[in-house]
């Protein structure tokens, strides 16, 4: 679900940032790695939910 609205979001023009400490699946072994590794190789990056508060500022 996550990558798949990860590349819809993309494909429309968004700027996409996924939270790897905010991302979970329910997926067999490897399927977290997989959206991570693909959401920064492809989509755009991913962070964690402490550097995106500093980074707006809160």
């Amino acid at each position: 679900c996550v990558l798949g609205t990860l590349a819809d979001a993309y494909f429309r023009g968004y700027d996409c940032i996924v939270l790897e400490d905010g991302t979970g699946t329910t997926s067999p072994e490897g399927g977290f790695e997989n959206v991570i590794y693909n959401a920064g190789g492809s989509y755009g990056f991913v962070t964690d939910t402490k550097r995106i508060i500093t980074a707006i500022g809160h």
